[in-house]
C-alpha cells in the first residue's frame, strides 16, 4: 500500500505484527465502551468501532473480554466465553474488513478488581490480599479453579478465532489477575503457583502456551503490561521488565502493549487513563526499554493525543504502534483528517462534518464522557463530540436528509416546553442566530452550519470559549482551551459569521430577521442567600480563577457544588502562594469529579499544603467572622482571621432566562441551551447545542 504524502510519514507507514499487516501505526487501544447488553456486544458497539475504522485507524483493539465467569467485573463487561460471542464479532469483522483496518481483542481476568452493584459477587485472587481502591477482600483461588481459568483463556481465544478476529491481547496490566500472581506482595502462595519468581510466573506462562496453540500462524498474540505500578505496592519498573524478559523467552508473544499504573491503589489507578496533568514522556521511555529488551514490536498508549507526539515516538524507535485512543474517541476521523480528508469510503459519519475533511476535534482529557461514564456503568460518550457512542442512533447524519433530527422531529420541545428551532415548511437554509460563544453556542453554530443553514454567532468577549478560557492555570484542564480554538477554525471553514466583541441587547439588535435564535449566554456565579457583607472579602470561583481580584490569605474555598471548581480554585490559589483551606459541604471532596482526575488533584493539593475540611456549609459573614454550620449535627462554628472566602456554588441562569423571555414573544423560535437553560457540566452544554441545531430544518 502506497503512503500518500503526509507531514507524519512515520505514523502512516505500514507495519507487520506477527502474521498481521497494519496499514498505519494508529491504534484505538482496548477501552471499555459499555455498549453491551447481557454481556455481549450490540449494534451500537459495532457502529462505534466501525466509525473509527472508517476514519482511518490502522488497528482497533476491542475491550477486555472476561476469560472466566469470575472475571465479569462490571454489569456491562463482555463475556469472552459466551456461545453467541463469535457470531457478534464475526458481524463486526465483516463490517470493518472493507476499511482495511485490523481488529484485535483483549482477554483478561480482573482478579480482585471489580466494580459492583447491589449484589457484590465474590472476587478472587492468588491470595486473600485486599485491594485498597475497591475495598474488596478476594478469596484465594484453588488449584482446580486456576486450571479452569487457563482453559477459559484458551476457550475465549478460540471464540475470537472463529469470529475471524486478527489478534489476541492478553491482559497482564494494571494489577489484574496475571499481575497479581507476579507480585510477591499480592501472591503469598506456597504451592506451584506462588513462592519464588518461577512459581509466580507459572500462570502467565501456561496461559500464553494454551492461547498460542489457538493463535499460532493465524492470529497475532500480544501481552499488555504495566511497566511500573506507580504506587509502591505493585511491580516496579525493573520488576516488570524482569517479567517481560521471562515471557519473551517463550518465543510465542508477537508484541508488547505497554502502559503504566495499577488498578489496585488510588495512586496507581490514575495512570490507567492519565489526566492532562501527567506527562507522557515517562511511558514512551519505558516502551523503548521493552522494545530494546525484547527486539519485538511495541505498542504504547496513555496520553498520546497529537499526531506530532505519535509520529515522533515511532520515528525515535520508542514504539511501533501508538494508541491514540482518547483522540479517536474525540475524533474518529483523526487519521483521515491528518492525511487531508482521505477516508475509506462507506458508511461512516465523516460526511456529517464531524469527520471527513475539516478541523480535528481535539481531546481535552477531561475523562468525563469516556472513562467517567464507564465507572458509572453508562455507555461511552465524548464531551467534545456529541456523536461518540451514538453512531448508530445518529447514522442518518451521513445522509442528505436534513429534516431528520437527532432527537425528535420538527417542533419537538425541550424540558421547559420551549419549542426547538424548526420550520413547518421542512426547507433548509434557515437564518440562525446564536447568542453566546461558549461551548453550547459553539456547538449549536457548528451543527447548524453543517446542516446548510446561514449562521451568525454573537459573543460579547473578544474570544470564543466562555468559561473554558478561565481554567488555563488548572493542570488537569490545560487542554480545555484547545477546543474553542480548534472549533473557531472550523466555524470559519464552515462560513459562520462570528461577531466577537458584540453583545446582543434587546432593542439595539434586531431579532426579527432570523428563523431561529439559540440563547447560549451561560450562567452567572450563584450567590447563596446568606449575609455576605462584612469584614471578609468575598469572591466567586470564576473571579478567583480569572485573577480579577487580589486575595490575602488564609483563604477558605467554600465548595457547595462538589464538582470541579472547589479543587481547582484551591489548587490555583495555593500555587499562587496563598494558604488555603478547602471546605466541602459534602462528606467528601469533589465527589462529582472523575476519580483519576480527583486523585491526582488531591495529591497536588496535599503537596501544596491545602487543608481539607468536609461536612460544613456557609451560613454567612458576621463582622470579621466566617460562620459555618456542620451539615449533619448543625453545630455552628465561627472562623476568624480569614483573609477571604471563595464561593463555589455553581451557576445562576437568571440573566439568560430574562433575555430569553424578552425576545421569545412572537417572531422566530427561541431556545435556550447549556448553562443558559440549566447550569450543569460541559458535556451537557455541547450535547444540547448539537441537539437543538440538529432540529433546525
Amino acid at each position: 500500500m502506497l503512503v500518500a504524502e503526509t507531514p507524519y510519514p512515520n505514523l502512516f507507514s505500514p507495519v507487520t505484527i506477527g502474521p498481521v499487516a497494519l496499514r498505519n501505526r494508529i491504534m484505538s487501544s482496548g477501552h471499555q465502551t459499555s455498549l453491551t447488553a447481557h454481556h455481549l456486544p450490540t449494534e451500537d458497539f459495532i457502529a462505534y468501532h466501525r466509525e473509527r475504522a472508517e476514519g482511518g485507524a490502522g488497528l482497533i483493539v476491542l475491550e477486555a473480554h472476561a476469560a472466566h465467569h469470575t472475571a465479569i467485573n462490571t454489569p456491562l463487561a463482555i463475556d469472552g466465553t459466551h456461545p453467541e460471542l463469535a457470531s457478534w464479532h464475526a458481524e463486526l469483522v465483516r463490517r470493518i474488513r472493507p476499511t482495511e483496518a485490523r481488529v484485535f481483542a483483549q482477554i483478561f481476568h480482573n482478579g480482585s478488581e471489580a466494580y459492583t452493584e447491589s449484589y457484590a459477587p465474590p472476587v478472587v485472587g492468588p491470595s486473600a490480599v485486599p485491594t485498597e481502591r475497591f475495598h474488596l477482600m478476594p478469596r484465594e483461588l484453588d488449584d482446580m479453579e486456576i486450571e479452569e481459568i487457563i482453559d477459559s483463556f484458551a476457550g475465549t481465544a478460540e471464540n475470537l478465532r472463529r469470529a475471524d478476529i486478527d489478534g489476541v491481547e492478553l491482559g497482564g496490566s494494571h494489577g489484574y489477575l496475571l499481575a497479581q500472581f507476579w507480585s510477591p506482595r499480592s501472591n503469598l502462595r506456597r504451592d506451584r503457583w506462588g513462592g519464588d519468581f518461577d512459581g509466580r510466573m507459572r500462570l502467565a506462562r501456561e496461559v500464553i502456551r494454551r492461547v498460542y496453540e489457538v493463535t499460532a500462524g493465524k492470529m497475532a498474540l500480544g501481552m499488555r503490561i504495566s511497566i511500573g505500578s506507580e504506587d509502591g505496592e505493585g511491580l516496579s519498573e525493573e520488576e516488570s521488565l524482569e517479567v517481560v524478559a521471562d515471557l519473551a523467552a517463550l518465543d510465542m508473544v508477537d508484541y508488547w502493549s505497554v502502559v503504566v499504573g495499577s488498578s489496585r491503589t488510588q495512586a496507581g489507578s490514575s495512570y490507567i487513563v492519565p489526566p492532562a496533568s501527567e506527562p507522557v514522556e515517562a511511558i514512551l521511555g519505558r516502551a523503548a526499554r521493552v522494545r530494546e529488551l525484547t527486539g519485538m514490536p511495541v505498542m504504547v498508549t496513555s496520553r498520546v493525543n497529537t499526531a506530532e507526539l505519535a509520529d515522533g515516538a515511532v520515528g525515535a524507535g520508542q514504539a511501533d504502534v501508538v494508541g491514540m485512543t482518547r483522540a479517536l474517541i474525540a475524533d474518529p476521523w483523526l487519521p483521515s483528517k491528518l492525511r487531508g480528508g482521505e477516508g475509506s469510503g462507506g458508511e461512516g459519519l465523516g460526511g456529517a462534518g464531524l469527520g471527513g475533511a475539516g478541523t480535528v476535534i481535539p481531546c481535552i482529557a477531561c475523562n468525563q464522557g469516556c472513562i467517567g461514564r464507564y465507572q458509572q456503568h453508562q455507555p461511552i460518550r465524548c464531551t467534545v463530540n456529541p456523536v461518540t457512542g451514538r453512531e448508530r442512533e445518529l447514522s442518518h447524519l451521513a445522509g442528505t436528509d436534513a429534516s431528520t433530527t437527532a432527537l425528535g422531529g420538527n417542533g419537538s420541545s425541550n424540558a421547559s416546553g420551549e419549542d426547538r428551532p424548526g420550520s413547518a415548511s421542512g426547507g433548509g437554509g434557515q437564518e440562525v442566530l446564536v447568542i453566546g460563544g461558549g461551548p453550547a453556542g459553539i456547538s449549536a453554530a457548528l451543527e447548524a452550519a453543517r446542516r446548510g443553514h446561514q449562521v451568525r454567532l454573537m459573543e460579547q468577549r473578544n474570544r470564543l470559549g466562555g468559561q473554558l478560557l478561565e481554567v488555563a492555570e488548572v493542570p488537569h484542564k490545560r487542554h480545555f482551551p484547545d477546543w474553542p480554538i480548534a472549533m473557531g477554525e472550523e466555524l470559519a471553514r464552515l462560513g459562520v459569521d462570528v461577531r466577537l466583541g458584540e453583545r446582543f441587547t434587546v432593542g439595539s439588535s434586531d431579532a426579527t430577521g432570523y428563523d431561529a435564535i439559540v440563547v447560549a449566554t451561560g450562567a452567572e456565579a450563584y450567590l447563596p442567600p446568606v449575609p455576605l457583607e462584612g469584614g471578609v472579602p468575598v469572591l466567586t470561583d470564576r473571579a478567583a480563577l480569572s485573577g480579577g481580584a487580589a486575595l490575602l490569605g488564609p483563604v477558605l474555598v467554600l465548595d457547595w457544588e462538589r464538582r470541579w471548581s472547589g479543587i481547582e480554585v484551591a489548587e490555583v490559589l495555593a500555587a499562587r502562594g496563598l494558604p488555603v483551606e478547602l471546605v466541602s459541604a459534602s462528606s467528601a471532596v469533589a465527589e462529582g469529579v472523575q476519580q483519576y482526575i480527583r486523585n491526582r488533584a488531591l495529591a497536588r493539593l496535599d503537596r501544596h499544603g491545602v487543608a481539607i475540611t468536609t461536612g460544613y456549609r456557609l451560613t454567612g459573614i458576621d463582622g470579621d467572622a466566617v460562620c459555618l454550620e456542620q451539615v449533619f449535627s448543625r453545630r455552628a462554628v465561627r472562623r476568624t482571621g480569614i483573609g477571604g472566602i471563595v464561593l463555589c456554588y455553581g451557576g445562576d441562569a437568571g440573566g439568560s432566562l430574562e433575555l430569553y423571555r424578552s425576545i421569545s414573544a412572537g417572531g422566530p423560535t427561541v431556545t435556550r441551551v447549556g448553562d443558559a437553560f440549566a447550569p450543569r457540566a460541559l458535556e451537557e452544554a455541547i450535547w444540547e447545542g448539537f441537539q437543538v441545531a440538529s432540529a433546525v430544518v
